[in-house]
C-alpha cells in the first residue's frame, strides 16, 4: 500500500518549474478513476458533503482535477486551477483519536478546493487538522491513519508530516523523495503549537530545551519501514545525480524506476521487491501501483495548469495530458468497462500473463508518448488567451490522445475477447 512521491523546484530543473509527482499504490484489482470538478460559488450554509463531519463549504472552490480515493470523494493527489499540486502518503498511526476526522485524501480535496499557493494550502490543512483531526472512512490504506503531505505551486514546495492533530512541516529547498514513512526530525521548519508540550508530558522527549526530533519523539523507528528507506534513498539518489537538469522525462523516468538491480525489468511475479518506486502484482492479489500522477507547475500566466497521467505501473502505461478548463472526457473519469483505466487494467492483465507481448506494445507506448509530448508541447505554445477558444483546444488535445491510446490497446483487447471466448465453459 502507501503512495511514493517526488518534487524538484525550479532551481534544480532546466526550464526553472517546479515538478511534482506521485506512484499510488494499492490493490492491484482496483482500477483508478480520475475526478474532475470545476470551480463554483456556494451561499452561506452550504456544507462539504463529507460524512460525519458538518464541514461548512467556502463561498468559492478552486477547479480540481486528482486521482478519486477509492469509494470516496476524496482524492490522493490532484491539481487546482491556480497550479498547486498535492498529494497524501499514509502513514503507520501513532496517535488515533477517537472521534470521526478527516481522511487524507478528503484533507487533499479541501487543500486543493480552497488554496490559491502551497503556503495557504498548509495553512489550510493544519487549520483542518487542528479542528478535525484525522480518520475518516475509506477502503484503502487510508483509513484510520496517519498522514505525509507534499503540497506545491511554481515557488514553494512544503512537507507536513503528522500525528493525529500533531504536524511538523519542512520547506523543500531543491530536490526530495518522499515515501510512506516519516523522514523528518530535527529538520522541520514549523511545528504545530500543543506538540512540545505533548511530547514533553508523554515522556517522549526531555524538557531540556532542545529541538525536537519529531521521529524520535513519535517512536516511529526508520528499521520499522526497511523497504520505504530503500526506496526513498534510491529516488534521492536519482534527483540528486540530476540536480539541475531535471525535465519531465526524468521525472517520468524515476517514477518508472524499479531499482537498480532490475532497471527496466518487468517483475510479473507478486513475490518480487523493487527498490524504485514503481511497483507490480501478478496473476494473484497483490499490492501495485495504481496510477501515477505528475504536474509540472509555471508560474507563467501563458501556460494553463496541466497534469499528466499514467494509469497502473507507470512503466507499463502512457502519461495522457490533462488540462484543467471547463471539461475532460468521459472516458477518463468513468468507472465503466470502456473507461481508459478498464481497458488498461485488462491489458495489464494479459502482459502479466504473457510478458513476451510486451516489447511490440511497449514500442507503441514510447511512440504514443513522444507523440502526446510534441502534441502538449504545441498546444502549450500557442495557448488561446481566451476562455472559450482555450477550452475548446484544451478539449480536442485531450481527446486525441485519448482515442490515440485507445487505438493501440484496441488490437489486445480483441485478442483478450478472442482468448475468453474460445475458454471452455463459456
Amino acid at each position: 500500500m502507501g503512495s511514493d512521491a517526488v518534487v524538484a523546484r525550479g532551481q534544480a530543473t532546466v526550464d526553472g518549474h517546479t515538478f511534482f509527482g506521485q506512484n499510488l499504490h494499492g490493490p492491484h484489482q482496483v482500477a483508478a478513476r480520475i475526478c474532475f470538478k470545476p470551480g463554483r460559488d456556494f451561499a452561506p450554509g452550504e456544507m462539504c458533503g463529507i460524512p460525519d463531519l458538518a464541514i461548512p463549504q467556502v463561498r468559492h472552490t478552486q477547479t480540481v482535477l486528482g486521482i478519486l480515493a477509492h469509494n470516496s470523494s476524496g482524492l490522493r493527489a490532484g491539481l487546482n486551477g491556480t497550479k498547486v499540486a498535492a498529494g497524501c502518503l499514509p502513514l503507520q498511526v501513532r496517535l488515533r483519536d477517537s472521534q470521526p476526522g478527516l481522511s487524507g485524501p478528503d484533507l487533499i480535496r479541501l487543500v486543493l478546493e480552497r488554496s490559491r499557493s502551497a503556503h495557504q494550502g498548509m495553512e489550510v490543512l493544519v487549520g483542518l487538522l487542528d479542528r478535525y483531526g484525522q480518520g475518516g472512512s475509506t477502503d484503502d490504506d487510508h483509513a484510520n491513519c496517519d498522514h505525509a503531505f507534499l503540497i506545491a505551486d511554481p515557488r514553494e514546495a512544503i512537507w507536513i508530516e503528522t500525528a493525529g492533530k500533531h504536524w511538523v512541516a519542512q520547506e523543500i529547498g531543491s530536490v526530495r523523495a518522499l515515501v510512506s514513512s516519516r523522514t523528518i526530525r530535527q529538520d522541520w521548519d514549523r511545528i504545530s503549537p500543543a506538540l512540545s508540550d505533548f511530547v514533553i508530558r508523554s515522556g517522549s522527549w526531555p524538557e531540556d530545551g532542545s529541538k525536537i526530533d519529531f521521529v524520535d519523539a513519535i517512536g516511529d523507528a526508520p528499521e520499522e519501514h526497511p523497504r520505504s528507506f530503500r526506496r526513498w534513498g534510491r529516488a534521492m539518489l536519482l534527483l540528486e545525480e540530476q540536480n539541475g537538469h531535471i525535465d519531465s522525462g526524468i521525472v517520468r523516468r524515476l517514477l518508472r524506476d524499479h531499482g537498480e538491480d532490475i532497471e527496466g525489468a518487468w517483475m510479473p511475479s507478486i513475490d518480487q521487491t523493487s527498490s524504485g518506486v514503481c511497483r507490480h502484482a501478478g496473476m494473484l492479489a497483490g499490492s501495485a501501483t495504481q496510477a501515477s500522477f505528475m504536474a509540472c507547475l509555471s508560474d507563467l500566466p501563458s501556460l494553463p495548469p496541466m497534469a499528466w497521467v499514467a494509469f497502473g505501473p507507470p512503466c507499463r502505461s502512457v502519461y495522457l495530458p490533462l488540462v484543467l478548463t471547463a471539461r475532460v472526457p468521459e472516458a477518463l473519469t468513468s468507472t465503466g468497462l470502456q473507461s481508459l483505466s478498464a481497458q488498461l487494467h485488462r491489458v495489464h492483465g494479459m502482459i502479466a500473463a504473457r510478458p513476451e507481448i510486451w516489447p511490440e506494445m511497449g514500442d507503441a507506448f514510447d511512440r504514443l508518448q513522444t507523440e502526446f509530448d510534441h502534441r502538449a508541447e504545441q498546444f502549450a505554445s500557442s495557448a488561446a488567451t481566451t476562455p472559450h477558444v482555450l477550452e475548446h483546444e484544451a478539449y480536442a488535445l485531450m481527446e486525441h490522445c485519448l482515442a490515440r491510446f485507445e487505438s493501440a490497446l484496441a488490437p489486445a483487447l480483441e485478442q483478450d475477447t478472442a482468448t475468453l471466448a474460445l475458454a471452455p465453459g463459456r
